[in-house]
């Protein structure tokens, strides 16, 4: 392996964009790999995480009984658990076979909020650059697109459901006081997605990799007429 790799992290809670932005930057030219979760009614353009992480990410979160809608946060020391412990090694290696395929590859899922530092740390231990990009929407419709989606199980209440987009906006704000992390609007993606991808994409390393990002198949990745739930 030569050259300098980098990883783009993009960062939100679920029912944000994620999804959107991911496909944007896909269409650009970063690699989100070839093992996908299919496309399904909630994400008809697919939602651009990889399954085996995704697995993996919600194993580690079940390790210290957690999940993606906790409004807990994460038990003292939570990474000397021998499960987790287990689960991060198995991350590094599934990085290291994206690494070996591809110099800018992106990552996607929620979980990736309340484990970022499992990912920065092994991103660092396999020597690529990590770069994060975080979408925020309106929590009103993050709330109502989770109660629609059908991916909280069980009764979802407003006030949870707007903690929970609280904690995970709290949770990328820490995350940006010691990583620099691009930050865009889900309305502005969708309304003025030319101008906010123009933005989103001069700020990652396509030059550093060779590859010039291809803006025109990302705006017209951004379907308007499949946003949702909006106020």
């Amino acid at each position: 392996m030569t050259g300098q790799r980098h990883a783009v992290l993009v960062l939100g809670v679920a029912r944000s964009g994620t999804s959107a932005l991911s496909g944007a930057l896909a269409a650009a030219g970063v690699d989100f790999g070839p093992d996908l979760k299919p496309a399904d009614w909630q994400n008809p353009r697919g939602s651009f995480e990889d399954f085996t992480l995704s697995r993996l990410n919600q194993a580690m979160l079940a390790a210290v009984n957690r999940n993606w809608s906790s409004l807990r946060p994460m038990p003292r020391d939570w990474r000397s658990n021998a499960n987790v412990r287990e689960l991060e090694a198995a991350v590094r290696d599934k990085l290291v076979e994206r690494l070996d395929t591809s110099p800018l590859f992106g990552l996607k899922d929620p979980r990736l909020v309340p484990l970022f530092d499992v990912y920065d740390d092994a991103l660092r231990a396999i020597g690529a650059k990590l770069w994060a990009v975080a979408i925020q929407r309106d929590r009103r419709e993050v709330v109502r697109s989770i109660r629609r989606s059908g991916y909280y199980h069980g009764r979802f209440p407003a006030l949870g459901g707007r903690r929970l987009v609280r904690l995970y906006e709290l949770q990328i704000a820490a995350i940006a006081d010691r990583t620099e992390v691009g930050k865009t609007e889900f309305r502005d993606l969708i309304d003025r997605p030319e101008t906010t991808l123009s933005k989103v994409l001069t700020a990652l390393p396509f030059k550093e990799c060779g590859l010039v990002p291809d803006i025109g198949k990302a705006v017209a990745s951004i379907d308007p007429s499949l946003t949702r739930n909006r106020s």
